[in-house]
């Protein structure tokens, strides 16, 4: 599906590790681009920080949301929180 989007480079509706990535192993993403520039700052405005809505962190952000190596993450369970883990980050 992705290669039939065309090229990887270059592609505005394609995100993610687009150079040295010809066997697809890295991650590639399917955003549409009429989304505009920031499709994140896009969703971010249309979900207005309802917290029932979990939106990833835009370039630049110190927001980590990545589970498998999330020190903070890692503590909190260390020290006894439970749940769901983007719960946990968000509540910390």
């Amino acid at each position: 599906m992705v290669r039939r989007r065309g090229p990887l480079a270059g592609n505005p509706d394609l995100q993610g590790t687009l150079v040295g990535n010809d066997g697809l192993v890295a991650p590639v993403f399917s955003v549409a681009s009429a989304l505009g520039p920031d499709p994140l700052g896009y969703l971010s405005g249309l979900v207005g920080g309802d917290e029932r809505f979990f939106v990833g962190a835009r370039q630049g952000e110190d927001r980590n949301y990545n589970y498998n190596d999330n020190m903070v993450l890692v503590e909190a369970i260390r020290s006894g929180r439970r749940g769901a883990f983007w719960d946990i980050l968000r509540r910390l």
